[in-house]
């Protein structure tokens, strides 16, 4: 039987963020159980370039049974992402360069949701008395960038977790737990 995969990325230094959570949480998956699966984490720079030229090559190398991006925000609790636009990404990367066309992709849908239950797995998780979101919009950077990309490849087993900074409230360690709860509640519905 061949072996299925787990994809799950996190980002790598830019702007004002010295330490980024999401990858710290990310790497530390590799110290849990995913029985059943191979775990692959794999940090993103934060360029528009990378993922241009890396998210595709990722999918056809892993062939991924679910595929989770991480990111860091503002925000005080966990959050995940609903859906992704096609355009209006005009901000700077950590390169300080802007995507040339402002858009994904030239053809595809202008707005792509997940078809993961969401909802399900906050449900889940707030019975460990973490706190947890929805939101419907990821910000327009290279987060919501990354989850378009991935979607449009693949939507049903696809999805986009937003981190708090770290200690605030949330230690590396904790974030690194909830994504193990999340990634194994996400298992069960692209599975079933």
């Amino acid at each position: 039987m061949e072996e299925r995969t787990i994809l799950v990325t996190g980002f790598g230094l830019f702007n004002t963020y010295k330490v980024n959570a999401s990858w710290e949480a990310v790497k530390l998956l590799n110290d849990r159980k995913f029985p059943g699966y191979k775990l692959i984490t794999v940090e993103v720079p934060v360029t528009y370039k990378y993922i241009e030229e890396n998210i595709d090559l990722l999918w056809s190398k892993y062939k991924p049974s679910l595929v989770i991006h991480v990111g860091v925000c503002h925000r005080r609790w966990i959050t995940l992402e609903h859906c992704a636009n096609r355009l209006g990404y005009v901000k700077t990367d950590s390169e300080d360069c802007c995507h040339p066309t402002q858009k994904v992709c030239e053809i595809g849908e202008d707005c792509i949701r997940t078809g993961i239950n969401i909802e399900a797995i906050c449900a889940s998780l707030e019975k460990h008395d973490i706190k947890i979101g929805v939101s419907k919009d990821a910000g327009r950077y290279l987060c919501e960038y990354i989850y378009y990309k991935s979607l449009n490849i693949d939507s049903s087993k696809t999805l986009f977790v937003h981190v708090p900074s770290l200690n605030e409230p949330y230690t590396a360690e904790q974030l690194s737990e909830s994504l193990h709860k999340i990634i194994m509640e996400a298992l069960k519905q692209v599975n079933s």
